[in-house]
């Protein structure tokens, strides 16, 4: 199949020259080093992919993963309801000022419960629409890419 744009021959699908340009390395290390005037034994290592610009243009669509702390709020409520309840019943035990601290402290923990609860659910339905739509856009783009040429003379990405 020809380039659409040079008419040359030298056409590949972009899949393959995204694995072929792609070069994973990695090493590990063992060494010992002088530190306050003793020696200490270390250990490292590292892996690295190495790609030029033009295959980084030919990455595959990536997944879409939602912030972790969306996912999280709930969790970080509970531990705030607990505090809540905690100095709730410590300023009960204090007389006349935890008759005052009381009621404001369990009213922030219901307030944080109801805001807790009312949260997750907006995060689980904005979540489901986001995935929703992207899982099909994903589809669609991954779709597209597994089917594209790459022409190596003049760089020309295209659909077969």
């Amino acid at each position: 199949m020809p380039c659409s744009k040079c008419g040359r021959d030298n056409v590949r699908p972009v899949s393959f020259v995204y694995e072929t340009g792609t070069t994973a390395s990695g090493g590990l290390g063992f060494g010992v080093g002088l530190a306050n005037q003793q020696l200490v034994p270390f250990l490292g290592g590292m892996t690295s992919k190495s790609q030029s610009l033009f295959i980084k243009r030919l990455a595959p669509p990536k997944r879409y993963t939602p912030h972790p702390g969306l996912l999280l709020f709930p969790a970080k409520n509970i531990v705030g309801i607990v505090a809540m309840l905690v100095i709730a019943l410590i300023a009960i035990q204090n007389g006349w000022i935890g008759l005052l601290l009381a009621p404001i402290s369990l009213g922030i923990a219901i307030w944080l419960t109801v805001l807790g609860y009312r949260t997750r659910a907006i995060t689980r339905q904005r979540y489901k629409e986001l995935d929703r739509g992207y899982s099909e856009e994903y589809e669609a783009a991954a779709s597209l890419w597994r089917r594209s040429q790459v022409c190596l003379d003049c760089g020309q990405v295209f659909d077969k």
